[in-house]
C-alpha cells in the first residue's frame, strides 16, 4: 500500500510541476517526415516550382536540394512546403532535406533530379527605352514589354526569381508599359492607363505597395490611378 501511495504522490508532484502550457518531457516529440517531392526533375538552371509534402513542418529552419537552400521557400501548412529549386552546377539525382528546430530533420534521398538543358539564345529584341540601375538594366521594347538583366539579389529583374541573368529576361505577368524608371535596386513602370507597378528592393517602401518586402514580380503601387512612379 505504501508503494502505491508513493507512486501516486510522484505522479501528482510531476503534474503540479508542469505549467498549464508546458509539455511533458517524457512524451516524445513526433519526428518530421518527408514523404514526397513534386515534380521530381527540372533543369540545372533552377527555377522549378517545387512542392514538398510530409508531416510536422513546424519551426522549419532549412530546406535544401543537393545541399543548396531552396529559393523563396515557405511553409504553407504543417504538411506542405513550397519553393523554387536553386541552380545546380551538375545534373543527376539530389537529396532533398528539411530541417526543423523542434522536430529534427528528414531526407528524401535522390528525390529530385537535375536535367542538363541547353541555354536558349537571347531573344532578338528592339528596345525603345533603356534604364540603368546599380548592377541591373531594364528596357522596354517598341511594344512596351519590359525586359531586365544583371544582378537579381532582391528581385530586380522582376521574373519571379532571385537568380541573376546575363541575358534579357521578360518581366513577369505580361504587363506592357508606356514608360519605365530604373533605380539602384528596383524599377517601376507606368502602363498606358496610368497604373504604376514596381519590383525589386523595397527598403523604405520604395515600391509603394504598402510594405517593405522585396518583390521579384511587379506589384501595383497602392492607390495607383495614373500617378507617376515613385522617385528613384
Amino acid at each position: 500500500m505504501r508503494f502505491r501511495i508513493a507512486i501516486a504522490g510522484t505522479a501528482l508532484a510531476s503534474l503540479l510541476t508542469l505549467g498549464c502550457g508546458d509539455s511533458d518531457p517524457n512524451i516524445p516529440v513526433p519526428p518530421l517526415t518527408l514523404t514526397a517531392v513534386s515534380p521530381t526533375s527540372g533543369p540545372t538552371a533552377g527555377g522549378t516550382n517545387l512542392t514538398i509534402t510530409g508531416t510536422e513542418f513546424t519551426d522549419v529552419t532549412s530546406v535544401t536540394v543537393g545541399g543548396i537552400e531552396l529559393v523563396n521557400w515557405s511553409v504553407s501548412s504543417e504538411t506542405q512546403i513550397l519553393g523554387d529549386t536553386p541552380a545546380s552546377t551538375s545534373s543527376g539525382a539530389k537529396d532533398v532535406v528539411v530541417t526543423s528546430s523542434s522536430h529534427g530533420s528528414d531526407t528524401c534521398s535522390r528525390c529530385f533530379s537535375y536535367v542538363q538543358t541547353e541555354q536558349p539564345p537571347p531573344p532578338a529584341l528592339d528596345f525603345a527605352v533603356l534604364g540603368l540601375g546599380n548592377q541591373h538594366t531594364c528596357a522596354l521594347t517598341v511594344t512596351g514589354a519590359a525586359y531586365c538583366w544583371g544582378h537579381n539579389l532582391s528581385g530586380e529583374l522582376g521574373n519571379r526569381t532571385t537568380r541573376s541573368s546575363t541575358v534579357p529576361v521578360a518581366v513577369s505577368d505580361g504587363l506592357t508599359f508606356a514608360s519605365l524608371e530604373v533605380g539602384a535596386f528596383h524599377s517601376c513602370g507606368l502602363t498606358g492607363t496610368g497604373a504604376a507597378y514596381c519590383w525589386g528592393e523595397n527598403e523604405g517602401g520604395a515600391l509603394g505597395d504598402g510594405t517593405t518586402a522585396d518583390q521579384s514580380t511587379p506589384v501595383a503601387r497602392s492607390g495607383s490611378s495614373g500617378a507617376a512612379c515613385p522617385t528613384m
